[in-house]
């Protein structure tokens, strides 16, 4: 991948990853310091990617693992609730962006990467490295939590 075809990459999917990283971490400035690490780290391996995936899922891939380097040099727990992202940013209506807000960061990230990013089962399950069945389970019971949330305060207004 020359200069070019990268910064095109960026371009397209920079906005996808930067939502990605602040569904994942603790804060906007925390998602920025990662994202940026996350594109030098892809700038310095594009020799090696090969199209087998696509170029968001490539990079979010990357993401992960800086990620995970983020928490592990955290030297101090942060309490659940500072850590919870503050919005999923979610375009709709007032009672489906609190809602979404209520839900996991995994939930958000896993509606994130179907909906924003339009990853398909699979390939979520190869990025998550977890059995496909999983996924589509995770998806199937989140499905089912969300319209019974969703349905709770219509029912109450009745």
């Amino acid at each position: 991948m020359d200069k070019q075809a990268f910064e095109q990459l960026v371009e397209r999917s920079g906005p996808k990853l930067l939502e990605y990283l602040r569904l994942s971490l603790p804060s906007l400035s925390d998602a920025q310091d990662v994202y940026q690490e996350s594109l030098l780290s892809a700038w310095q391996s594009c020799h090696r990617y090969d199209g087998r995936a696509q170029p968001t899922t490539w990079l979010i891939a990357i993401a992960k693992r800086r990620i995970a380097d983020f928490y592990r040099s955290r030297t101090v727990a942060e309490p659940l609730d500072e850590t919870a992202p503050q919005s999923a940013d979610f375009t709709g209506s007032v009672d489906l962006k609190t809602t979404l807000e209520k839900l996991s960061p995994a939930d958000q990230r896993l509606l994130f990467l179907i909906f924003q990013v339009g990853l398909t089962y699979q390939e979520i399950a190869d990025l998550e490295d977890i059995p496909l069945g999983t996924v589509k389970s995770r998806f199937h019971t989140l499905k089912n939590r969300l319209r019974t949330m969703l349905e709770e305060p219509n029912a109450s207004r009745a």
